[in-house]
């Protein structure tokens, strides 16, 4: 068989090894390189039949489809050219302003080497009485002291004789969030000419924020080379900053079990293993508000990223019950106003690892009557699942055909049942006729194939679900 030189094989060959299934287009081959590093080498795309023993997969291979990635991912930033005397290169010949609520932010060429020996700007501006929230997420430039070479400042206000809210160099290892006091905010980027150790430069997020104030006293400023980071060498304005969290522990606000600062903001991005979920269990709370109404409030969402599910906003003075996430990355933030405060919270995070279900194709005999159910019915499973069942008749059976009870299917309903479904197909794989794919109470009482064979398939979001369902099975004679 004729391959593309736009994919790969890849496979495990031992005695346990096997292929992907349907369902898993698209999804990422991923190999580790260092430590805990890994890197994407493809995305699955075609394979022979589902999960089969020593049978290598085909994956397009994204080492050749890279130029199309980055430039998806690195487009050209939109904004308005304001001129300014100050030498730049071809990259960064312009101050670059930018209006938008929220978005990214790169250096030119990011992810790959930046060009070398430029001074670029951009200004992050929006209307009176909001301010600015500028995350940083990954550096890799030159260290040298005081970073006076290759840098990244962040000024609070619209040039840069403002007042410095931080200066960043070397290779930083975890996110840094600052806080503007005021509408704007500058952001400098310096290289020097390329060397043999060319960095890959920036990316940042920007959010505006409605409740001025949030920045506090501007006069806390940090100059740290990234690269011999530690978190007591950065002075957050607020006191706190965003956090990613990689292994279990505890948690506090600000400044526990003394009151904590007005006008705060928080946030924790706590990942689990892959195949694990996160708990929260609460050992000490109390925040102004209750009733409906949070003045203080500690959110926790379903994911790290913004627009994540909301699970719960919290305060009062009564201890939450625990929690448990559908799969391993919660978000936390906590924000508190400039009318009163309380003690704050402390809470213990840890992760759970869930058993393997749903890992290879179940082949079950329709002669045999049986019951069958979602993974932990009726309570919803925590994670993203893709389960396959063959349901047969034996050729020597007197029966004929395989019949399907629904008697609860109560799954995260969406348009079309995109986000979580059971499927039913008239024959041996989903390339049989579709008999019905159902995600809610609007279902048959029954289905039924027209010969010995019926697919059933069932696809979990892994964020809001229901109970999950539960069917009965068995084959019948044609009358």
């Amino acid at each position: 068989m004729g391959l593309s030189p736009h994919v790969i094989c890849a496979g495990f060959m031992d005695e346990n090894g096997g292929d992907t299934c349907w369902g898993d287009s698209g999804g990422p081959l991923v190999c580790a390189v260092t430590g805990d590093a890994f890197v994407v080498y493809g995305v699955t795309s075609w394979g022979m039949g589902c999960g089969r023993l020593h049978v290598p997969g085909v994956y397009t291979s994204v080492h050749a489809a890279l130029g199309w990635i980055n430039s998806i991912l690195n487009p050209p930033l939109e904004g308005i050219i304001i001129n300014r005397n100050m030498e730049k290169s071809e990259a960064c010949s312009h101050e670059t302003l930018i209006t938008s609520g929220s978005g990214q932010l790169v250096s030119p060429g990011f992810p790959g080497p930046d060009p070398g020996n430029m001074t670029c700007l951009w200004l992050l501006s929006q209307p009176l009485g909001h301010t600015l929230q500028v995350t940083v997420h990954t550096l890799s430039s030159h260290s040298s002291s005081g970073c006076t070479g290759d840098g990244l400042a962040i000024f609070d206000g619209p040039n840069d004789t403002s007042p410095l809210l931080g200066l960043f160099c070397g290779q930083l290892h975890e996110l840094v969030l600052l806080n503007s006091s005021g509408p704007n905010v500058l952001i400098r980027f310096r290289t020097v000419p390329l060397s043999l150790a060319t960095p890959r430069g920036f990316a940042i997020d920007y959010n505006a924020l409605e409740k001025p104030g949030i920045g506090g006293n501007v006069a806390n400023t940090s100059i740290v080379s990234a690269r011999h980071l530690e978190p007591q060498e950065i002075h957050f304005l607020s006191g706190c900053r965003d956090e990613l969290l990689l292994s279990p522990g505890d948690l506090v606000s600000p400044g526990f079990p003394d009151n904590y600062p007005d006008n705060t903001y928080c946030s924790w991005r706590i990942v689990a293993p892959r195949s694990s979920v996160v708990k929260l269990l609460f050992l000490d709370f109390s925040l102004p508000g209750g009733n409906g109404s949070c003045t203080d409030s500690l959110m926790v969402f379903e994911g790290v990223w913004l627009k994540s599910f909301k699970i719960a906003e919290l305060c009062g003075t009564h201890l939450p019950l625990p929690m448990t996430s559908h799969g391993p990355e919660v978000l936390l933030e906590f924000r508190s106003d400039d009318v009163g405060s309380n003690r704050g919270f402390h809470l213990r995070y840890s992760f759970v690892t869930m058993p393997k279900v749903c890992d290879r194709l179940e082949v079950l005999n329709a002669d045999q009557p049986g019951t069958l159910t979602s993974p932990r019915f009726p309570e919803a499973y925590p994670g993203r699942l893709h389960c396959a069942w063959l349901f047969f008749v034996d050729p020597n059976s007197d029966m004929q055909r395989v019949r399907i009870h629904l008697f609860t299917v109560e799954l995260d309903s969406s348009q079309g049942c995109q986000d979580e479904s059971l499927a039913f197909y008239d024959g041996p794989d989903p390339s049989a006729p579709l008999l019905g794919r159902y995600c809610n109470t609007s279902h048959p009482s029954k289905v039924e194939s027209s010969g010995k064979l019926l697919f059933l398939e069932y696809n979990g979001s892994g964020t809001r679900m229901g109970r999950g369902f539960r069917v009965n099975y068995q084959s019948f004679a044609t009358n």
